[in-house]
This record gives structure tokens, sequence and C-alpha cells, in this order.
């Protein structure tokens, strides 16, 4: 028994999957950025790169 696969909506389910991960991972590595910055543990050249970003 085949089964029928729409490619076109396939490769739109796995583009919404991959944009879902980078925003998860880009929210992940804001409030590591924020939490370090409360603690204190970054240097001077950290902070300003920070800025930058």
């Amino acid at each position: 028994m085949p089964i029928d696969i729409d490619t076109d909506n396939l490769k739109h389910g796995i583009l919404g999957l991959v944009i879902a991960l980078v925003e998860i991972i880009k929210d992940a590595l804001n409030l590591q950025a924020i939490k370090r910055m409360e603690g204190g543990t970054l240097s001077e050249e950290e902070l300003e790169r920070l800025g930058e970003a």
C-alpha cells in the first residue's frame, strides 16, 4: 500500500519546524545572556558585543 506524500506540504512543514527551532534557540540564548549580565559574569568585551547584537 503506497503512501502519497505531498512534497510541497512536506517542505512547508519542515520549514516551519526549522523556524520554530531557531526561535527557541534564539530565546534560550537571550535568556542566558540576560542571566549572565545580571549575574555579573560577563567581561567588558562580552557586554560590548551583546550591545551590538
